[in-house]
This record gives C-alpha cells, structure tokens and sequence, in this order.
C-alpha cells in the first residue's frame, strides 16, 4: 500500500538518476572523507596522545570531541548508509505506487511464492557466508560451550549453573545433534529460524495490513534488524523474532478470532516465547494474553488456548529435561545485576546515543496516529461498555515499542534487534491509518525502515556484533588450522588462528581435566574434551551465576583439581582478584606460547592428574 504523494512532476527516470547519485555522494562523504582524515591529509585533525594512539579530533560548538580512529571511520560509513538510503528511498517512493499499480493485473500467486522462496534463500545464504566471517569470543564460544554439554548428555541445572533461556542453549542442542558439532551447524539453524519466522512473519502481516508489499517490506525488514545484524544464534535475537510473532499472532487473533490460523499461531508462538528470555518473553507475553483477553469475544476460547501452549512449552521442557523451578531461579538469580535496574543505555557510546536518538525520533512518528485511535477507542469503550476490541487493538499496539524499549534498558550499545517490534507497531499504525495520516506519514517512515534495512545489512556484512564482543577480531581474515572439524570453513583473524593452533599443541600434551578460560569455552568442544561440571557455561558474576554464589562456586572449581588451565593471552575477564590469586598460589604459569596464558598444578598440592574417559563424537 505506497501513497503516491501529489505536486511533483518529475519523470520516472530522474527520480531514479537523482537517487542513485544521493546514495553515490553519501557513501562517498561516509566512506571517503574519513579515510581521508584517517591518513593524516587534514592534519589539523588527528592528535597523538602521549601512548603513542592516534585520535580525530572534531571540533563540535567550541569543544573538542576526540573520536578514536577506526571506530570514527566505521560509524561515518554507517550513517553514510543510513541518510543515504532514506534520501534515495524518499525521492524514490512516488514511483512505487504507479509500478505497483503497473504489475497488479498481471501478478500471479506463483510470482509470490518464487519470491518468497528467493528471500528464503537469500537469508540463508547471508547467514552462512557472513556468518563464516570472524568468531566473537564471549558470544560464540559460550554458545558452543552450552551446546556441547548438552551433546554430551550434561542437564542444565543439574550439571552446570545456568542462567541461559532455553530457547538459546536448546537451539544450538539441537543444532548439533543434527548437523554435527560444528559451527556450521549453528549457522544452518539460524537460517532455518530466519527462514520459518520470515515467512511466518509475511503471513500474518498480509493479512493484517492486507497488502503483499507492505508485508513482505516489514518482514524483511525485520529479518534484516532481528537476524541478519549478528547472523549466528544468540538469545537477543531469537527472543525478539518470538516476541515479534507472537505479538503479531495476538494482533491477528483480535482481527479474525473464528480461524483456525489465527489460533494456531497463537499457540505455537506464545509456547516459543517461552523459552526465550525473560526481559522480553515476561513482558511481552503477559500484555499479549491480557490485551487478547480483553479483545477477544469468547475470552474461554482464549483461556484453553493459552492453557495449551503453557502445556506445550512444559512437555518441552520436560523432554530435555529442563526443570522450569530450577529455570525460573536462575533467572531470579541475576535479575538485580541484568534486569530492569541495570540502565546499560546510560553509559552507552555517543555514536550509539546519536543513532539512538535519530532512530528513535523516526520510528516514534506513528504514535501520532496512536494517540487518536486509542483515545477514540477508549470513548467507545466506555460508551458501550462492552465493546473492547479497539481498545485491546490499540494497548496491543502500545505493548510493541514498550517491550522493545523495556529490552534495550540492559544493553550497553545499541543493538538493532530490538527494532522489530517498533517497525509492527509502526508498519500496522500507518498501513491501516486513513489515506490522510498515509498521505502525511508514510512516506517518511517508510523509506526510513528501508534505509535501516539497508544500514542493517552493512552492520552483518562487516561483522559489527563480532567487534564489540571479542579481542578475535580482524579487519582481515585467514582460513583457520585444518584438523579442528569444529571451525569447517570459517575465516577469522590471524590471532584466532594462533590461539586454535597454540592451543591443539597444549592440550595434546597436557593432562586431564583442562580448564579454559574467557573467550576460550568453544575449546572444549574444538578438543573433544568434556566441559567441567558443576560451574557455570562462562566466569561473569552477575550474568552467569548469582554475584553472592562466587564463593561457593569458587570452591568447587578448587575441588575439581584441574592439572591444565589455558586462558587467552593475559586475559581474566570478570576474574575476581580472589579467584587470580589461586592461579599464583596453586599453578606454575608456562610462558612458552604467545597467544595463550598456560598453568600447570604445582607437584604436592594433594590433585592427581586425571586423565577422563574419552567423549563420544
């Protein structure tokens, strides 16, 4: 549904010149200008300080902002993108609804689903090819860390602290068990997960908004914001794709509570939402059952629903042996570190903070229509005292940029994949507002998500998540050892090849059980070595375990008398100075390798060397 908007007279061919030389200029000012900078050709720009690192210096309103180089030249480049695209988009939106208008007559179902299916594809592709770009230390060795007890038969909960959703930790489970303990597994499900909420996603918003184009934009969108952004499976983005469809599900279910579609999406997206985490599964499930309760005319029909996809998440649950008290706890656990109390957007990055706000300004645009259809709606209720629909219709609405504003509050930098419930609560306000309130808004809003799908794209292609999370990455990249099954194909940086190598050399050598430090938990499954038990997946107090839990799981570690301890290269992240100072007292520190820290047990101090069964494959 484009709005063709009246008083331009330009030909279609402009438009089209004048929109790819504003995306030229963009990307060219974005891309070129900082480069320039960077080499030192405005001199007056770039300052040493006294350790010897370099910084662009701008001037902004008499003060002296000091932006660090790289990440000076990347973040021009992003919002290089993102005017760029929105300029191009927005003289360009005149023409899409005369060209639409132009292939109605002769579209056919099958050029729809060819369509869908390329996108399918598409997504797939992008997942594994950029997905197989660089290794974020934290994100993904954690991930194959959790993935790999499960494989080898460990019970979160029961054998290891957990405070992971299970909708991430089962979904790399299963992963592995049917691709293989590899990363490429991790990357086929994610794809598979892109492709089925993607189509899921289209469905139900043609049905909503009743328009294929608008659909199929919003949902790649979506994908482009939820899961192409970090292209591997990571609980952030499979909890907002949950969310996403089960708020779209409930929005159908008001439409259309009769079918038999509305109702099944209904329960297969609230049992996912489930498994997912709490800061976005809690809030978003509970405003969608009420909202739907209110709504909805028969509110027993919605309560049997919602009882039958409580049972189905339990049977789940139950069949991998995940005990939901033991899971609800841990979540409890961590909530006064990582809950709503943690403000991470407070100390969030000035680049961050500045895109925030540019984002934020545009997608809040539709509350304009908001505020007059809820307030229509409330009369109404009020007026017939039982009519509560639009009302429902319209607090539903609401929950959408509130559960997403709600999930960014723990974040210390901006991460798109909390935008796609703010591109539904803004697609379905202005697909289905008056042709006037489309007139006035939607062009701008449109061609904004547009530009953000564009920019989104950029943030996978050169691997954003992966540089804020790992001391692994590179700009450039190299095939990693052969002999390590786990990596297949992918490409990283030349320091993460040195760490794999380095590391296969220590451990053939060296007794049993290892311990492998930050960064380091996907060695347990690269060396087909049992994960320890008893502990948590990765040493973050706070996130990983309860901050007042330190001691006792300190201990247990001490009892486990591990003869091997490799740490990347100096690195104790989250490391207590009480949990370092029995590296001094109880290990010997080699010094023999360049990228990775080695303790061996000193003789006499009461721990064998084990030497552990061989785990199965």
């Amino acid at each position: 549904m484009m709005i063709d908007l009246p008083g331009s007279s330009r030909s279609h061919t402009s438009r089209l010149l004048l929109s790819a030389a504003l995306v030229l200029v963009s990307l060219a000012a974005g891309f070129l200008i900082p480069a320039l900078i960077a080499q030192g050709k405005w001199k007056g720009l770039l300052e040493m300080d006294q350790a010897s690192a370099t910084w662009v210096v701008l001037p902004v309103f008499g003060y002296r902002l000091y932006y660090s180089v790289w990440p000076f030249q990347f973040h021009m480049a992003m919002f290089a993108i993102l005017v760029g695209g929105f300029l191009a988009a927005y003289v360009y939106y005149p023409e899409l609804s005369p060209m639409a208008a132009a292939w109605r007559p002769s579209w056919r179902k099958g050029y729809t689903a060819a369509i869908l299916a390329l996108t399918c594809a598409g997504l797939a592709a992008f997942i594994v090819h950029y997905g197989n770009r660089q290794f974020g230390g934290f994100d993904c060795g954690l991930l194959i860390d959790v993935g790999w007890r499960l494989v080898q038969g460990q019970v979160p909960h029961r054998d290891f602290i957990c405070t992971m959703p299970p909708g991430f930790y089962l979904g790399v489970k299963y992963a592995f068990e049917l691709f293989g303990v590899r990363w490429q597994a991790v990357l086929l499900a994610t794809a598979i997960f892109a492709s089925a909420t993607f189509l899921w996603i289209y469905f139900m918003l043609a049905e909503i908004l009743q328009s294929r184009p608008l659909a199929y934009l919003g949902a790649v969108a979506i994908q482009c914001a939820g899961i192409l952004t970090i292209s591997y499976w990571w609980h952030n983005s499979v909890a907002m794709m949950a969310a996403t469809v089960f708020f779209l599900a409930c929005m159908l279910y008001l439409q259309r509570p009769q079918g038999v579609g509305p109702q099944a999406s209904y329960v297969m997206a609230l049992a996912l939402l489930g498994l997912m985490k709490p800061n976005v599964a809690f809030p978003a499930a509970a405003s969608g059952i009420l909202c739907t309760l209110l709504g909805a005319p028969a509110r027993a029909r919605v309560l049997i629903l919602t009882s039958l996809a409580v049972g189905v998440n339990l049977a789940f649950l139950a069949a991998n042996q995940v005990n939901p008290a033991a899971m609800v706890a841990g979540y409890l656990s961590i909530a006064s570190t990582r809950g709503f109390t943690n403000v991470g957007m407070l100390i969030m990055g000035i680049a961050d903070a500045v895109r925030l706000v540019v984002c934020a300004s545009v997608l809040a645009i539709p509350f304009v229509l908001w505020c007059p259809r809820f307030l229509a709606a409330a009369r109404k209720a009020a007026a017939e005292k039982a009519g509560y629909r639009d009302l429902a219709q319209s607090l539903l609405l609401f929950s959408a940029p509130a559960v997403s504003i709600f999930a960014m509050f723990t974040n210390m930098e901006l991460k798109d994949v909390e935008f796609p419930l703010l591109f539904c609560f803004g697609l379905i306000l202005v697909g289905t507002g008056s042709r006037d309130d489309q007139a006035r808004l939607a062009r701008t809003y449109f061609c904004f998500v547009l530009a953000l799908a564009a920019f989104d794209l950029y943030l996978g292609v050169v691997r954003y998540r992966v540089q804020l999370v790992g001391d692994f990455f590179s700009s450039e990249d190299v095939p990693l050892p052969s002999g390590v099954p786990l990596f297949g194909n992918m490409r990283a940086s030349k320091l993460f090849h040195d760490v794999i190598e380095e590391t296969q050399g220590i451990v053939a050598l060296s007794p049993r059980p290892i311990f492998f430090g930050p960064r380091m938990e996907f060695a347990y499954a690269a060396s087909r070595l049992p994960s320890p038990a008893h502990l948590p997946v990765w040493w973050h107090p706070g996130t990983s375990f309860n901050v007042d839990d330190q001691s006792d799981i300190l201990q247990t570690w001490r009892n486990q008398c591990f003869p091997t301890l490799i740490f990347f290269k100096n690195d104790y992240t989250y490391y207590t100075p009480e949990f370092r100072m029995n590296l001094i007292k109880l290990y010997d520190r080699d010094e023999s390798s360049a990228r990775i820290s080695v303790f061996r047990r000193r003789a006499g101090e009461g721990c064998p060397s084990l030497l552990l069964a061989p785990v199965k494959e």
